[in-house]
Order: structure tokens, then C-alpha cells, then sequence
């Protein structure tokens, strides 16, 4: 309910804000425009392009895109753009797509390393060479499991594992629910399947080496009314329990969970949490800050408070840990709680969060209510933002 009300905000302000002066911080951690990549980028190689899915390249260079070409079902393009100069640098038809479903899109995303690009198309996950573009293989789907598709790809920040999520084409459409999928840990490199297991949910994330894994956890006893986030190794074996202390108000209905925890990796030991968009009768979020946990002894780190926090979407963390992205679009929770919701006014921002050394606030971007998941090269100093009219802002560091 909370998306589709927020869909109907106004957005024409805060894209303008997004070419202004981009960012309010502190010195030094201010970031700039420095390109964008429109529909026309991608016109040399598909007409009327419908763009699914992208990822930013580690090193911040490339904008790998998958789009359907339109305006009827036709073909699945993979196509890197540079991210400087908005040129196509290569192409590649990858054959026929399907429309992604309301829960899971289609996903590219590259190894650590940038030597490969892992394309998941609701159909199936292949391993591409990330010069060539070569298709080195295709992973298997799970033996002895009917009617199973990929539904979801993480991959790890600092080695070539993957983890791959497979389940059922027919989801239901409606309410707040897990997802049942079967998990495969793969190398990429050598597409050896390390682990594989039946979860309860989709996997939200995995370990900078590949080893730990994070899933919702629904079995949990819990009066709080989230779904809390647990730990898993490679072969599906719990490892702990996280103690967010996210809480909806007190209601007579405590039968089903009406969020969730959102867990993502910023070590091999630490995992930061944070509410997901979802809102309680009074038209609150679980929480209104985000905490790092240390899985080894099951305690907060640092935490941090926000105003006007509402987040949207999965925190998007550079490979080195350091810089943590989190989309916010806040309205006050009295006029998220009446019947039709807001009709106008929002405050969106992609809050640029640092460890020096506590977690903190460094920076923020004015973004629209549509943003999708942002996207940071591995050292932090790069940012890529689709907005709601399918443009990707390249944002660098400035040291000015």
C-alpha cells in the first residue's frame, strides 16, 4: 500500500533538485553529476529500449544494462555503456525475455573482480565473460525440484561467489508473505556449487568472502510484528540470530508479521540493519535508524538515529565497506495513516552513510519517490541513480 501511495507523489521538485547544488554534508563528501544515460544512449542498439536492470562496474567505468526492446516483448539486450563519455562500448542480444513479475525483476549484476557479469532473466542465470561478453555457462537449476525459476542473484563483495535463489513461477500476488526458494552457493569462477539448501525466504544478502548468508527469519516467535534476520552458512546451517530491537506499535492483530528486517554485509563479521519500507497502522517504520551488529557476539556496534527517515529499498554497500547508500522518502506518519494517504509533498534523499569511525551520515542527494536501488563502485568515490523517467545520474566524489 505504502509504494503505490508514494507513486502518485509529486516528483518534478526533488528531480530538479537532483542538477542543482546535488548534496548537503560536510566537506570533501560532496558528489557531483558528471554524466547522464538516457533512453537515447541505448537507441544505436535497441529501439524503443525498456531498461529492467543495471549494475555500476567496481571501478565505477561501466553501466551494465539489461533492456527489453519495445514497445512489444522483444528481445533481452545486454549492453555496457561507459559511464563518462554515456557511449555504448558493447553489446549483446541475449534472446527472448520475459516481463518481470510484481515481487522479482530481472538482475546483472558483476563479480567483485569485474571479470564477470551474472544476468538473471526469470529464466535463467548465466555467466558472461566481462570483456567479451561470452557466455562461459549457465547454472543449473535445482535437481529433483519441478517448475523452479531464478528468482534472485546476490553476489559477494570480495570474491566470485553468487548466491542464487529458485522458486515457483506462480507467487502469490497479493499481502505481505516469504518466499520458499531453494538456495545454490555458486563460483562463478568454476561454477562449482559450494552449498545448496531450502530456505524459508529469498536470501537479502552474503558475505564479503561468500561464507555467511542473510535470510528473514518467519519462524522466529515474535510480539513485534517483523520478520528479524538471521544467519546462515553455505550448507544452510543457522549460525545466529540478530537482535534488532525494530518494533510496529502494539496492536490487537499479532498474527503475521507486517515487515521485515533488511541485513547487508559491510564485513565477514558485521551486518548492518535497517527497517524496510513498510508501515504500521499508525503509519510508522519498524524503526527510525540503522544498526551494525557484529554476527560473532550478537551485539550492536554503532548505531544511528535519523530524522525524516523512511527507507526504500536494500542499502547499497561499496565493496570496501566504507560507504553505505540508503534511499529515504518521508511523509509524516499522520497522513500515511488516514485511509487514501499523502496526495502531495514527500522529502526523498539517498543518505550517504560512512564509517570514520562510527556510522554517521556524510552526505545526502535530493532523489524522486521512484528512485530504484542505487548503485556504488567499490571504493565509494562513484554512484549511479535511476530515476522514474529510466535516466541513470553518474555521480563522483568531489573533493571540493
Amino acid at each position: 500500500m505504502t509504494m503505490r501511495l508514494i507513486s502518485c507523489l509529486c516528483i518534478a521538485t526533488a528531480l530538479t533538485l537532483l542538477h542543482q547544488s546535488l548534496v548537503d554534508g560536510q566537506p570533501g563528501s560532496k558528489f557531483v553529476p558528471v554524466s547522464e544515460i538516457t533512453d537515447k544512449s541505448l537507441n544505436t542498439v535497441v529501439d524503443h529500449a525498456i531498461v529492467t536492470s543495471f549494475d555500476l562496474s567496481p571501478d565505477g567505468k561501466q553501466l551494465a544494462i539489461l533492456a527489453i526492446a519495445g514497445p512489444k516483448l522483444g528481445p533481452l539486450w545486454l549492453i555496457i555503456v561507459d559511464t563518462s563519455t554515456t557511449r555504448v562500448a558493447a553489446s549483446k542480444e541475449l534472446g527472448p525475455s520475459t516481463w518481470p513479475t510484481s515481487d522479482f525483476l530481472h538482475q546483472v549484476r558483476y563479480s567483485s573482480d569485474q571479470k564477470y557479469l551474472v544476468v538473471q532473466d526469470l529464466q535463467h542465470i548465466r555467466v558472461l565473460d566481462g570483456g567479451s561478453l561470452e557466455t562461459l555457462r549457465t547454472l543449473p537449476t535445482p535437481a529433483n525440484v519441478d517448475r523452479q525459476v531464478p528468482l534472485f542473484i546476490v553476489g559477494a563483495g570480495k570474491s566470485d561467489i553468487f548466491v542464487c535463489a529458485f522458486g515457483s513461477e506462480q507467487q502469490p500476488k497479493y499481502g505481505f508473505h516469504p518466499t520458499p526458494v531453494q538456495v545454490q552457493v555458486v563460483d562463478v569462477l568454476s561454477g562449482k556449487i559450494l552449498g545448496a539448501w531450502a530456505s524459508e525466504d529469498v536470501p537479502q544478502a552474503v558475505s564479503l568472502n561468500g561464507k555467511l548468508i542473510a535470510v528473514s527469519s518467519w519462524q522466529t516467535p515474535n510480539l513485534r510484528r517483523v520478520a528479524p534476520l538471521a544467519v546462515f552458512d553455505t550448507n544452510g546451517r543457522k549460525v545466529a540470530d540478530l537482535d534488532d530491537g525494530f518494533s510496529f506499535s502494539k496492536s490487537a492483530d499479532r498474527s503475521k508479521p507486517l515487515g521485515r528486517v533488511l541485513g547487508a554485509f559491510v564485513s565477514d563479521q558485521e551486518v548492518l540493519l535497517s527497517p524496510d519500507e513498510h508501515i504500521d497502522e499508525a503509519g510508522h517504520h519498524s524503526s527510525g535508524g540503522m544498526k551494525l551488529v557484529n554476527i560473532a557476539t550478537q551485539q550492536s556496534r554503532h548505531s544511528v538515529t535519523l530524522g525524516h527517515f523512511a527507507p526504500t529499498g536494500r542499502p547499497a554497500i561499496s565493496n570496501d565497506g566504507q560507504t553505505i547508500l540508503v534511499s529515504s522518502f518521508y511523509m509524516p506518519p499522520r497522513f500515511l495513516a488516514q485511509p487514501h494517504g499523502a496526495l502531495h509533498g514527500g522529502e526523498g534523499k539517498l543518505l550517504i552513510l560512512k564509517r570514520d569511525p562510527k556510522l554517521g551520515v556524510a552526505s545526502s542527494v535530493p532523489i524522486d519517490s521512484l528512485t530504484q536501488e542505487p548503485r556504488v563502485s567499490s571504493d565509494g568515490s562513484v554512484i549511479a541513480i535511476r530515476h522514474y523517467n529510466r535516466d541513470v545520474t553518474i555521480l563522483m566524489r568531489s573533493s571540493q
